[in-house]
């Protein structure tokens, strides 16, 4: 295409030639107006005057505006599709525990970039936009803006509306809030947020249970190693006693068939007749070498011991746990670490507005606990006195060179807390004394104990 004509100054409208060259032949073409004004910047080059011109032109800037609302709809429509899996779809409860705004912001800047330069501009001042060539609004409103909008276009786009109602309700928000900030489309509705707050209580101590399980089955598996050790050392009459090969063996079996815990055998029904035996006249008959004409094979007698320890309340796991520590003895079984449970009473009185029959006033009384994982343990000290009172010397008590030397390191870190805290000339040292005195399990306690929320113990008056 070819323009034809006298060359004017850009701002004047002049009529303007256009020629179409096409394959059977070339078409030429007066325009004027302002097509004729875009035609000619297009020519030229100018391709920002000619797109301001067109904006300027009703006719042709309502379709452009149009188009443009148009791609941002298929924007948003691409991205409310199941198959796009939108951070604003993932809304279970450990999703919702991850979810983070930096992960919405990047999504909506890959997935509807029409739709952020356009939230980009409108969010952010003039003054931001002439104070920073780099200025842009700010990602919590950005976002917040987006997602209302992706929520209103598709109801299950709303992991940011339930955010902002779980973070309402925790702040003590009512029921009225809730409902008009989710008429604004701002936060679900007040019964959909308590519906999801059960959701995400639910199982919420099943990470403590699996504390509490982990240390019920080392103490059971020590338990058991007891009574197995003493049962295999009772079997000094048998002509052979079983081995680790055996006692892996049936630990194995265990493992592939979940059923088996007790004998197959007739074992079991001989030796409650030997026990009636024994009770009905112990004083002439010893029923407890008898065996070894019934069951003195080596699989027999393990199974007899295991049906033994389950009926002493040993769990199948923890028979095979039993099994391998006599197998491989040099093993020790590690303790995992302890926890403790710590609460504190939560008292609330509510008083009500309109006091009648169905509605009183209200006395709630609540215990909140949490669980805290030890950090340091005790596992190593032994269980047995090594010594008593009566032999160890009153000199003992008395304090050597050492402990003068380690009393005057306690005071000295004691003294300079106190130091910078009441006289004033030292404050500026505040930050460089150490507050508490060193041991050692200084570095451990610096570190934040891990810790799960329980329950509300709750009583209603």
């Amino acid at each position: 295409m070819s323009i034809a004509g006298e060359k004017k100054p850009p701002t004047e409208k002049v009529p303007v030639q256009v020629i179409i060259s096409y394959p059977s032949g070339e078409q030429k073409k007066i325009v004027d107006g302002e097509v004729a004004n875009i035609v000619k910047y297009l020519a030229l080059g100018l391709f920002s005057t000619a797109c301001k011109t067109v904006m300027r032109t009703p006719e042709l800037s309502k379709s452009i505006q149009e188009l443009v609302i148009k791609e941002m709809d298929n924007e948003l429509e691409e991205l409310c599709k199941k198959k796009k899996n939108s951070i604003l779809r993932q809304t279970k409860p450990e999703e919702l525990i991850a979810f983070k705004i930096e992960k919405l912001t990047q999504e909506i800047e890959q997935e509807t970039p029409l739709l952020n330069q356009t939230l980009q501009s409108i969010c952010c001042s003039n003054y931001k936009k002439r104070a920073s060539t780099t200025s842009s609004a700010d990602p919590c409103v950005k976002a917040t803006i987006a997602a209302s909008i992706l929520h209103e276009r598709c109801p299950e786009m709303s992991a940011m509306a339930y955010r902002t109602g779980l973070v309402l309700r925790h702040a003590g928000a009512g029921g009225m809030g809730l409902e008009m900030l989710c008429k604004m489309g701002l936060s679900c509705h007040p019964s959909t947020v308590a519906s999801k707050l059960k959701e995400l209580g639910k199982d919420h101590d099943q990470e403590l249970l699996k504390w509490k399980q982990s240390l019920e089955r080392v103490d059971e598996i020590k338990r058991g190693t007891e009574i197995l050790k003493a049962e295999i050392d009772a079997l000094t009459y048998l002509p052979e006693l079983p081995s680790a090969a055996e006692l892996q063996a049936y630990a194995e079996e265990l493992k592939k068939d979940p059923l088996l815990t007790a004998p197959t055998t007739c074992t079991s029904y001989q030796l409650l007749s030997l026990d009636a035996l024994t009770q009905s006249s112990p004083s002439t008959l010893d029923a407890s070498c008898l065996n070894l004409a019934c069951d003195s094979e080596p699989q027999t007698v393990v199974r007899n011991i295991g049906s033994k320890l389950s009926d002493s309340g040993i769990s199948r796991d923890g028979l095979i746990g039993c099994l391998e520590q006599m197998v491989h003895p040099p093993q020790s079984l590690e303790t995992p670490a302890g926890y403790q449970i710590i609460g504190d009473n939560c008292d609330l009185h509510v008083n009500v507005r309109h006091m009648t029959n169905d509605n009183k006033n209200k006395s709630f009384h609540w215990f909140n606990c949490v669980a805290f994982k030890d950090q340091v343990s005790g596992d190593h000290l032994s269980d047995v006195h090594e010594t008593t009172l009566e032999d160890v010397p009153v000199s003992s008590f008395f304090p050597d060179n050492g402990d003068i030397l380690e009393l005057k390191r306690d005071f000295m870190t004691l003294w300079s807390c106190v130091i910078v805290n009441h006289l004033t000339s030292f404050g500026f040292l505040r930050n460089s004394v150490i507050y508490h005195i060193p041991h050692q399990y200084s570095d451990v306690m610096t570190v934040f104990p891990l810790t799960h929320s329980c329950a509300y113990l709750t009583h209603k008056k």
